[in-house]
């Protein structure tokens, strides 16, 4: 079932990424929220690429330190091992090594400063063609803000999954049509994220609550939330603070809540906006409280839920 999550295409998106990547422009940079599908749609095209693609992973480890990101191409003697000019120049050379290069830069707004300006050398200087994605609401180094400011890199929004393309998602990797109100119940709970998508179908199947019934799969039951997904969320809530995390239990308990009541938390929910734990939707969901996989994950990994 893992390779089946990847058979639905973005073919707009997609077809955007290669233009980027072949028509003469710098690359792309891709954003979205967190599992909108950037990495997925990043590398599906990199991997039809035939050019060499060094990929390289941000994360809040790599951001303290100085080229932590570019830190598997450095290659330095003893006795230029602290220098981050001698450093930055042998990550570069690194990378660029072969022709018509490819740098791919996983969680872009994760980059160190060093890393930053490395990628923005490489950039300008048409050395190499580059694609990064950044989540939405994060606050991006200079250094890559400009490449698309200043239309050296084209700048992208994913956006989640409409209700036919969840629908469609599904099916695929079911392998069979999914009954319309199911249909509904699982595009509004996993709000179109396909990290949520996911992980609630997975957890419905093992809790045996999504099933086949005379060739339809229909949805019946709660839906499941697997532990996977719980940790994910605790680790973005242990960094939230503590007036986000109220803010997300009180809309965990009585949402959906109007702006106006949000608004009177304050500070937090302004947090909570940033960081993408709290939504706004056009209407609220269908049925009668209906909650999304989200406040589902809020109330499973919070005890005062």
């Amino acid at each position: 079932m893992d390779g089946g999550w990847q058979l639905l295409g973005r073919p707009s998106e997609h077809q955007a990424i290669l233009s980027a990547l072949t028509d003469g422009g710098s690359g792309v940079m891709l954003v979205g929220p967190p599992g909108v599908g950037k990495t997925t749609s990043a590398r599906t095209v990199t991997d039809s690429l035939r050019a060499p693609v060094h990929w390289a992973a941000c994360t809040e480890s790599s951001r303290a330190i100085p080229l932590g990101a570019f830190a598997p191409w450095v290659r330095l003697s003893p006795s230029t091992s602290r220098d981050p000019i001698a450093a930055l120049v042998s990550a570069r050379e690194a990378l660029i090594a072969e022709p018509n290069t490819v740098i791919g830069v996983d969680d872009a707004h994760l980059l160190d400063q060093l890393s930053a300006t490395l990628l923005h050398q490489i950039t300008i200087e048409h050395a190499a063609r580059v694609v990064a994605t950044a989540r939405s609401r994060e606050t991006v180094p200079d250094a890559i803000t400009t490449l698309w400011k200043d239309g050296y890199l084209t700048r992208i929004e994913l956006d989640p999954l409409t209700k036919e393309q969840c629908t469609e998602l599904v099916e695929k990797v079911l392998g069979g049509t999914l009954e319309g109100l199911s249909a509904d119940v699982i595009w509004e709970s996993s709000g179109g994220n396909p990290l949520f998508l996911r992980n609630m179908v997975e957890g419905a199947l093992a809790a045996g609550n999504l099933t086949e019934n005379n060739e339809v799969w229909q949805l019946r039951g709660p839906t499941a939330v697997p532990s996977g997904l719980v940790a994910l969320i605790d680790e973005r809530l242990d960094r939230a603070g503590d007036a986000v995390v109220d803010a997300l239990k009180l809309l965990a308990l009585y949402e959906p809540l109007d702006l106006d009541t949000l608004v009177e938390l304050g500070p937090c929910v302004h947090g909570s906006w940033r960081s993408c734990v709290i939504v706004r939707s056009p209407r609220p969901p269908s049925g009668s409280g209906s909650s999304g996989s989200a406040s589902t994950v809020i109330r499973t990994s919070s005890p005062s839920c």
